[in-house]
């Protein structure tokens, strides 16, 4: 008996291939029908829909790009400042964090290079909450440094984004 190559599945019908050839051949192929073309009202209704979520994702976009210009300012300024009190960068520390809420409510930021872009900022701000600073004031410097590098990377990719959108909208 010559040597048979493969995998053998359990509860399958083994074939030689010649067999497997004669039942292929043998078999009738369905074919499928074409899809019916779309009528000019439907089409029109299909077109409308898609537009409205580009204008609708454009202004979602052009929110979180404002809200991120925001908060990137904010934190330049911060960080040009000396001896700011603990509560003060404890309450900008939590608008950080409601920023980053927004963001993980929107849909259409995590895909693609917007993905890339909030992990490379996990990837950052990981590192200074790995270095466990016993001064608190002293790490939310760092982190609003740190944070206010990724705002400018995300703002720059999110802009190439609108601009997409813009181009069909």
């Amino acid at each position: 008996m010559p040597q048979r190559g493969g995998a053998r599945i359990a509860f399958t019908k083994e074939l030689s291939f010649e067999e497997c050839c004669t039942h292929f051949t043998q078999q009738k192929k369905t074919f499928l029908e074409a899809p019916k073309t779309l009528t000019l009202n439907r089409s029109d209704k299909i077109l409308k829909k898609v537009l409205e979520k580009f204008t609708q994702d454009q202004k979602t976009i052009c929110q979180v790009i404002e809200d991120a210009k925001v908060l990137c300012n904010a934190l330049e300024t911060i960080l040009k400042r000396e001896n700011l009190p603990l509560d003060f960068l404890t309450n900008v520390y939590k608008n950080i964090e409601n920023f980053n809420l927004l963001l993980d409510q929107i849909p259409l930021i995590h895909d693609g290079v917007l993905k890339g872009v909030l992990f490379y900022r996990g990837v950052q701000l990981s590192e200074v909450i790995v270095k466990k600073y016993q001064n608190e004031q002293e790490f939310l410097l760092l982190f609003f440094k740190v944070y206010q590098e990724w705002l400018n990377l995300f703002i720059e990719k999110i802009s190439k984004r609108e601009s997409i959108l813009h181009t069909f909208s």
